[in-house]
């Protein structure tokens, strides 16, 4: 008991230490009283305030008479309301503090992952790197989207491990459907997670009841969603299952025209042919639209789309951002980072040995965002919910190294 409730205080004193490092560093930012999530975020959460839904006008380019009802998901939508009903509409800088602290609680999720697979000893060190790591505490006040989508993934993870231990409770495994489902709503690319987790599921657990809870966590990863999709459907009379970005994120990233942007995208409605298709058209039909040109694009050169696709790998495991949007110290930085984060998680998945059936499913993870991204649009921070794992591996391999190092030594 001693030692349990010893475990627990470091557990929040680590979960303090992270939020504090969190909030120093947004009330350091200038920018700390300033939306950044105002491409379609807020103009749809403000829309929901005045009574009028979760919409926006134009978005698509299709003018003042497109109405978007599901250019966004909702679940950061939902916490952007909850916020503004809390502490005032367009509060900005309490927003950002909620985010900073759904971050930190991220920190036990983070332990009881490595625990479970590698035990105390690296579930501890993992919420500990977790806690201080510079990603995340530049992410807290520059992009709260993708932290929501980090908790939320987590959330998935931690209960997937959970349910898939013996028999597991049957609450465990609707619990991780539901997670599942608001993870895919938090960000359209994790639905490309499902099928590997249904896969790792059946193939990778130890319980005579894998197909059971395989059947359990589609059925309520679906029924999450279907509240979403029925409203859309209602608002749209057409079946959009997720959000109406699809075809302008497809779109941005593959056309002829972005060969020198830097960031390897540009937007249809800076292509001035499509600018002016798009206008007057609704929501659904632009992003039908913009969907089949890029797949026109790239039906007529397939070799520059797997050129691009390559180019966008790199660009999703970059170690580093282009040195023409960042400083060369922050440049410096990330790469004194991540270039040892990443041969430390590689030797920690070449060393997790009778583990490697628990850590495919962070493999599945990986493999499944690696392949979304490639296909569409990438960018370092589309990776950031990927990085509690790469921590969990990387704080795995060190201490794996380290006993091998000892070994060698000794004998």
């Amino acid at each position: 008991m001693r030692e349990g409730g010893k475990n627990k205080k470091i557990l929040i004193l680590l979960f303090l230490a992270g939020w504090l490092l969190r909030l120093s560093y947004l009330f350091l930012r200038g920018d700390r009283f300033v939306c950044n999530w105002e491409d379609g975020w807020n103009p749809m959460a403000q829309n929901f305030l005045k009574g009028n839904g979760f919409c926006m006008t134009g978005r698509l380019g299709g003018g003042p008479g497109q109405v978007c009802y599901a250019f966004r998901g909702p679940v950061f939508l939902t916490f952007l309301v909850i916020n503004y009903l809390f502490f005032g509409n367009n509060n900005f800088l309490a927003t950002k503090i909620m985010v900073c602290l759904i971050n930190a609680l991220t920190i036990f999720f983070v332990y009881d992952i490595a625990k479970r697979i590698f035990g105390e000893k690296i579930g501890f060190s993992s919420a500990g790197i977790f806690a201080i790591f510079p990603t995340f505490i530049y992410f807290c006040g520059v992009s709260a989207p993708d932290i929501l989508g980090t908790f939320f993934l987590a959330l998935t993870i931690f209960l997937l491990l959970r349910g898939s231990e013996g028999n597991g409770s049957c609450l465990i495994n609707i619990g991780s459907g539901i997670a599942l489902g608001l993870t895919i709503l938090s960000r359209s690319a994790y639905a490309t997670f499902l099928p590997f987790v249904l896969i790792w599921q059946i193939s990778f657990t130890s319980s005579l009841y894998r197909w059971k809870k395989s059947a359990i966590t589609l059925l309520f990863a679906l029924l999450a969603m279907i509240p979403w999709v029925g409203r859309n459907y209602r608002l749209t009379h057409t079946f959009v299952p997720l959000t109406t970005n699809g075809g302008w994120v497809f779109l941005q990233a593959n056309n002829p025209y972005i060969n020198d942007r830097i960031r390897g995208d540009l937007f249809p409605t800076e292509i001035p042919t499509i600018r002016e298709k798009l206008k007057g058209m609704s929501e659904v039909k632009a992003d039908s639209y913009l969907r089949q040109k890029a797949f026109f694009y790239i039906r007529k050169d397939p070799f520059l789309y797997c050129q691009r696709a390559l180019s966008r790998f790199g660009r999703f495991w970059a170690p580093f951002p282009h040195k023409k949007y960042y400083s060369f110290s922050y440049w410096l930085g990330s790469s004194f980072i991540y270039i040892p984060l990443f041969l430390l998680a590689f030797i920690g998945a070449l060393f997790a040995k009778e583990k490697q059936k628990v850590c495919s499913l962070f493999y599945f993870l990986f493999l499944s965002q690696t392949i979304v991204n490639m296909a569409t649009r990438a960018c370092i921070r589309y990776r950031l919910p990927l990085e509690p794992y790469l921590i969990i591996l990387a704080t795995s391999g060190f201490y794996a190294l380290k006993e091998r190092l000892k070994w060698q030594r000794k004998y």
